[in-house]
């Protein structure tokens, strides 16, 4: 009997000091974000000297003034384009984004509140990914875990270029844990409610979480579609209040994303393609692309998918195939990307990881060398500095960069499409407790 107790007792020290562990390294985790992420933007400032690059920042710069500008149309007049942003968009870039601006000043204090979101985002994947392994890491496990803290897509959107993409992560963590905990309808709920906090793409999350269960799909749907028709409701009666209504999504620039698309455009000759032309070709041929991979989805996964794999492959089927995707809308699902990244790395899959880690990496190079050969603006002075340095050869080093970028994006979007569909993984996620 004693010896029965002191073995329970034993046992119980040691799940102690397991959990103690896994709390010390989803700590060591988080800090190491937030430390890159603040050194990155004292360097950008540095090199910059405060001159921002970003046109997005006008928006910004009114949302902080006007954070109840998409219901009462306060400030509009200074970003007309504000309608395309959710609602609440604007209420989440001013807290805590208006304190610490006031306190910074606009380019540090926007870009710090950016990081908060990024970070939290990040703090529920690095728990998600201790609850998949909390043994005690080796090398190997501690490199690939910072890496997957310093994925290119949510250091650049936040730190750097201060997109409100970040608020998105936040929004994806949560839903991201309530579907692993075997909650859908409420990831369902988070998804859904993304027409609100962030985007209207956050359907897309919508579709992969449909696809992990096939006992909830039902509640899925009728989740998504109540909050779908409550938003609807919500713009009809803004409209008839205010005359806002969310206008059709619109891009001017086919050649300025890696898509299809832009490639075609650069074979016939820059910007010799628009939008509105292509729009109803865009649409059908995404529509198609996105039923298709959701079969062969519900195919190799014999009608369930794994959550992170789900969402993988619905985002990026859809940023390879769709127009105007850049590397800060990877935040979408980059708390999926970073622990499907994770849970391939752990199964030795080292080509799966590069290929997740590495995507927006070059959605960014691709935007880098794109952004510095565009037009300059008030809001974007900043880019000068960089022109500067490049010197006068840029403009034919920059088309050849482009190219290669945009070829590899694509690349990169469709392998890591077809390992989401394939890898051979097991379907319910294994959640060791934390304490």
């Amino acid at each position: 009997m004693s010896t029965s107790t002191e073995q329970l007792d034993e046992q119980t020290a040691t799940d102690h000091r397991l959990s103690a562990h896994s709390w010390r390294v989803l700590a060591i985790l988080v800090l190491f974000a937030l430390v890159v992420r603040i050194g990155l933007l004292l360097g950008l400032h540095q090199v910059t000297h405060g001159r921002e690059f970003a046109d997005d920042f006008n928006a910004y710069r009114t949302f902080l003034k006007h954070p109840l500008i998409l219901f009462s149309a306060d400030g509009l007049d200074d970003v007309p384009d504000a309608v395309i942003y959710s609602p609440l968009i604007p209420v989440q870039v001013w807290f805590p984004g208006k304190l610490l601006s006031d306190a910074l000043g606009t380019f540090y204090g926007h870009r710090l509140s950016m990081i908060l979101y990024d970070v939290t985002a990040l703090s529920v994947t690095a728990w998600a990914m201790l609850r998949v392994n909390s043994r005690t890491w080796k090398k190997k496990e501690w490199i690939a875990a910072l890496m997957l803290m310093c994925v290119p897509g949510s250091v650049g959107a936040s730190a750097l270029w201060g997109q409100e993409d970040c608020i998105a992560a936040m929004w994806t963590s949560f839903a991201m844990i309530a579907l692993l905990r075997g909650h859908p309808t409420i990831a369902a709920l988070f998804g859904g409610i993304g027409l609100f906090t962030h985007k209207l793409f956050a359907l897309l999350l919508s579709l992969g979480i449909f696809l992990t269960s096939r006992a909830s799909r039902a509640k899925i749907l009728v989740t998504t579609g109540a909050i779908t028709i409550i938003f609807f409701i919500f713009l009809f009666v803004r409209w008839k209040l205010t005359g806002m209504f969310l206008d059709r999504y619109a891009y001017n620039a086919i050649s300025n994303s890696p898509s299809p698309w832009g490639l075609l455009d650069r074979m016939m000759g820059v910007d010799k393609l628009s939008f509105e032309t292509l729009r109803p070709i865009i649409t059908v041929t995404t529509a198609i692309a996105l039923v298709l991979i959701s079969l062969a989805t519900l195919y190799f996964r014999g009608g369930r998918s794994s959550p992170e794999a789900s969402v993988v492959a619905t985002h990026t089927t859809f940023f390879v195939v769709f127009v105007g995707i850049q590397p800060e809308h990877h935040q979408w699902f980059m708390p999926f990307l970073i622990l499907f990244a994770w849970r391939r790395f752990l199964a030795g899959d080292w080509l799966t990881f590069a290929l997740a880690w590495s995507f927006s990496g070059l959605a960014y190079g691709f935007k880098i060398s794109y952004g510095l050969q565009a037009r300059q603006s008030i809001a974007s002075a900043g880019k000068d500095v960089f022109r500067e340095w490049l010197g006068a050869s840029a403009g034919e080093t920059l088309w050849g960069l482009q190219l290669a970028f945009h070829l590899l994006t694509m690349l990169v979007g469709i392998l890591l499409v077809y390992r989401a569909v394939t890898a051979d993984e097991t379907r319910e996620l294994s959640l060791e407790p934390l304490g």
